[in-house]
């Protein structure tokens, strides 16, 4: 509750700053460039670049934990019997203590997935990952929907709850979640007349999502997953 009451007071804080200081027409349509272009007035040329290293030091423990999740997310899998080459990956390298195949298998989804980014943020459109440009919201929006499935469990087996915490607040995060996804599919835009380039980018997304999605349910176990020690 306190956390959730901080969030909005922080984001309230800094979109009145960025209004106050570029005001609310140029805020909008730089966007994400906001901050820089405050900076750039405060500062000068050198207080972008300033934002920018904050904004790598501030990314360096997302990439670690992204790191560690990649090298070791097969490895995961395998030990319960799941995924691709699960007796090899479930193996542990006796001097590094980690599954090199799970390594490997981790670099690559890192590397398709750089990949993809490169051929969406192309300055002259490539048919198809002209769309992906915008992963970054969709990926959001389809999180929010998990989130949404969490509160519906918490409002079903929570019972040891009182009201408020039990059925209020997982309501209210449902209607604010359902918002979110509303925005990041494209289906607001849609509402507000903004035309289905939001909507049509979701779309080829959600093809890309399936596609590779699709092949790992040929790996799942629902019954006797034993973990290997």
């Amino acid at each position: 509750m306190i956390g959730t009451i901080a969030v909005v007071i922080f984001y309230l804080v800094y979109f009145i700053g960025v209004s106050a200081i570029l005001g609310n027409k140029d805020a909008i349509s730089l966007g994400a460039n906001a901050p820089l272009q405050i900076f750039y007035k405060l500062m000068g040329p050198a207080g972008e670049k300033i934002f920018t290293i904050f904004i790598l030091i501030s990314c360096l423990g997302t990439v670690n934990g992204v790191a560690a999740a990649n090298s070791r997310g097969l490895y995961t899998m395998s030990i319960r019997g799941l995924g691709p080459w699960a007796d090899k990956a479930s193996k542990l390298d006796k001097k590094t203590g980690m599954s090199k195949i799970s390594c490997i298998f981790g670099f690559a989804t890192a590397v398709f997935n750089l990949a993809i980014w490169i051929l969406a943020l192309q300055e002259t459109p490539i048919p198809y990952f002209k769309h992906l440009g915008s992963m970054d919201e969709i990926v959001c929006a389809i999180i929010y929907g998990c989130y949404i499935l969490m509160f519906i469990y918490m409002i079903r087996n929570f019972k040891d709850l009182n009201i408020f915490n039990r059925y209020v607040m997982p309501i209210i995060a449902i209607i604010g979640c359902s918002f979110f996804i509303l925005c990041g599919t494209g289906l607001y835009q849609l509402i507000a007349g903004q035309g289905t380039g939001d909507l049509i980018n979701f779309a080829i997304w959600l093809s890309l999502f399936a596609a590779i999605e699709i092949p790992s349910f040929f790996f799942y176990k629902k019954d006797n997953i034993k973990i290997k020690k």
